[in-house]
């Protein structure tokens, strides 16, 4: 169930994400659940998006 909600927050709302620095958009992270927290990289030139750290507490 968790990777399915890491999957749909990076895939089809990736610029709905929080930016990690406000100078580099580009990193943002989202959370998913109650306690998840996904962070990536989206390359728009490249239709890229590269997941870098999924954490979450059970």
């Amino acid at each position: 169930m968790h990777s399915s909600l890491v999957w749909a927050k990076v895939t089809v709302t990736p610029w709905d994400a929080v930016p990690m620095r406000p100078a580099e958009p580009e990193y943002r992270q989202a959370v998913f659940g109650l306690y998840g927290l996904v962070s990536f990289y989206v390359d728009d030139r490249a239709e890229v998006v590269r997941v870098f750290d999924v954490t979450w507490a059970v």
